[in-house]
């Protein structure tokens, strides 16, 4: 059995400056959860089906069934000096998470829908039992210390076929659903992430189901239909430093490059294209390095099927076929009359904003910045290639970039902090 350092619990810290408050993110620590899959204080651990299990499972009191022998560096505990702390572990980690504030507006009990939502880092505080019913997108704005936090007045629940996805930096390390009172109970052929916490009931997954995370519960049985299973503790992080991706519209294809400062056990990216950023399809493969410590360039040009907005994103893969996806970006077609090409990502943001103008024939001579009143609060002579927004509250803002015969606007998110 492993050993872990506990972290120390920091206290949430505000700061007035430039706008209401900020919330700095608690640090968290699972203690000895941080290596179970499934662990109940009371109640018996059951698989059925055939099954890929990563983690140990551990019970207060009760039994484990169906998941397989202990295997190196997986323990099967029952009632021993481990289930012991873990339950200790859970009760802190519990008690740290139902006292943070909500950071996010109140949102409706039920998140995702068939055609995808995609939501912002924060804390959310559901006033009743919550369920995500289709497809939910946890977008972290290239922010790795971002956190989605479920603080739920009951029950949580899936419809079938329920799919959360990860993009920009997020990780299921970093999600937690918490359902204070009630059971969780997830539908067939859910895939989700993140460590799920049952403080009133039991915790339940139907079959083809897929978790990278955890079960957790107080009292109550752990049931797992069949599929995966990944502790989040061992989930890869990949060791490639992305420094830029970008998408540029030139005449009747996209020119999409992306730069890395170094790779590690890189096997080969995946180019993936959608045309409302939900829907997502392969277009191309590109090698990657392997390991490298010095900086890559890399250069793909999509020709197919060019919409009025395309989204474009990465998909790393190593050679031991774990992935992770980088960021999104949006790039306009190019106006048949004219070659002017305004870009300006990551949108939504949190923070620094970066511009990107292509014309042949005439460069802008102002850019400005303005709130959702129609009122300048940044300007700059010709193009400011970065904006800094940290010091702006979130919102919608508007850039303006003015050309010699006419003005170019695009709507910014200036998303929340966690």
């Amino acid at each position: 059995m492993k050993t872990f350092l506990h972290a120390k619990y920091l206290h949430i810290t505000l700061l007035i400056f430039f706008q209401p408050f900020c919330i700095f993110a608690q640090n968290l620590s699972l203690g000895t959860c941080v290596n179970y899959v499934f662990f109940t204080e009371t109640g018996a651990v059951t698989n059925t089906g055939t099954s890929s299990i990563t983690g140990n499972i551990g019970t207060g009191a009760g039994e484990i069934t169906g998941c397989g022998p202990a295997t190196e560096g997986n323990s099967r505990d029952i009632a021993n000096d481990a289930t012991t702390q873990a339950s200790n572990d859970l009760h802190t980690v519990y008690n740290t998470l139902i006292a943070m504030p909500a950071t996010q507006p109140q949102h409706a009990v039920i998140f995702g829908s068939p055609s995808g939502e995609t939501i912002p880092a924060g804390v959310y505080a559901l006033g009743g039992a919550t369920s995500v019913n289709g497809n939910l997108t946890l977008d972290a704005s290239n922010d790795p210390n971002a956190r989605f936090i479920f603080l739920i007045n009951g029950g949580f629940s899936t419809t079938a076929n329920t799919i959360v996805t990860l993009i920009n930096g997020s990780s299921p390390n970093n999600v937690f659903w918490v359902a204070k009172g009630g059971a969780i109970n997830m539908a067939t052929n859910t895939k989700i992430v993140g460590t799920f916490i049952s403080q009133g009931g039991a915790a339940s997954m139907a079959s083809s189901a897929h978790i990278d995370g955890r079960l957790l519960v107080y009292i109550g049985a752990v049931n797992f239909g069949s599929g995966y299973a990944r502790g989040t503790a061992i989930y890869p992080v990949l060791p490639v430093n992305l420094i830029s991706f970008t998408a540029v519209c030139k005449q009747e294809l996209i020119e999409l490059k992306w730069k890395t400062a170094s790779e590690a056990n890189n096997d080969f990216f995946i180019i993936e294209k959608s045309m409302d950023g939900i829907k997502w399809q392969n277009i191309a493969i590109v090698q990657g390095a392997g390991t490298s410590s010095i900086m890559k360039k890399y250069l793909y040009n999509d020709s197919s099927s060019i919409a009025d907005i395309n989204y474009y994103r990465l998909k790393q893969t190593d050679h031991d076929q774990n992935f992770k996806y980088g960021p999104t970006v949006m790039v306009k077609k190019c106006s048949e009359e004219e070659s002017d090409n305004l870009i300006i990502y990551p949108n939504p943001s949190h923070g620094k904003i970066n511009l990107q103008f292509i014309n042949t024939t005439q460069q802008p001579f102002k850019t400005e910045l303005l709130n959702v009143a129609n009122q300048v609060i940044y300007t700059s002579t010709g193009l400011n290639k970065t904006i800094d927004m940290s010091h702006n509250l979130p919102g919608i803002y508007y850039v303006r970039v003015y050309l010699n015969d006419k003005i170019l606007t695009t709507k910014i998110i200036r998303s929340n902090n966690l």
